[in-house]
């Protein structure tokens, strides 16, 4: 039952149902001991790696429908929530994505603003234009406006 899950897990599981080329391979990521819910991470490293992987198979509705569930969960996030979506979704697709120079999906093209302003987070703290206490800033206030 849903009510019963992690609010973290209810978040993820939302997310990945936006996205049925990747439902079998994350229900069977689900069965191994990588797989917990006391590691939403690692979860969501997990599904960035899978979008990158097989973003060939991805097709635009369900991109659509994934970054406007991303955009509305930045939306309504506390600060644990929107560390959990910054560091542990779109950092890692991000450092995933650079790392697969074939992978052809122009992320951004589906991401709302509050999604691109937190992209722009990570890229300023990677080229060290943002100091990892601005960006942890940013991130526990949710300051979409800089």
């Amino acid at each position: 039952m849903a009510a019963d899950r992690p609010p973290e897990s209810q978040l993820i599981e939302r997310l990945v149902d936006c996205l049925p080329s990747v439902r079998v391979g994350w229900r069977a990521f689900k069965q191994t001991p990588d797989f917990s819910l006391d590691l939403p991470y690692t979860a969501l490293g997990y599904l960035a790696a899978v979008m990158v992987r097989d973003a060939h198979f991805l097709a635009e509705g369900e991109l659509t429908d994934f970054f406007n569930e991303l955009e509305e969960a930045l939306a309504r996030s506390d600060s644990a929530t929107r560390s959990l979506l910054i560091v542990g979704f779109i950092e890692d697709l991000q450092n995933v994505a650079s790392h697969h120079p074939e992978a052809p999906v122009p992320w951004l093209r589906y991401a709302g603003e509050r999604t691109r302003i937190a992209w722009g987070w990570v890229n300023g703290l990677w080229s060290s234009e943002l100091s990892p206490l601005e960006f942890n800033r940013r991130v526990e206030n949710g300051l979409w406006r800089a």
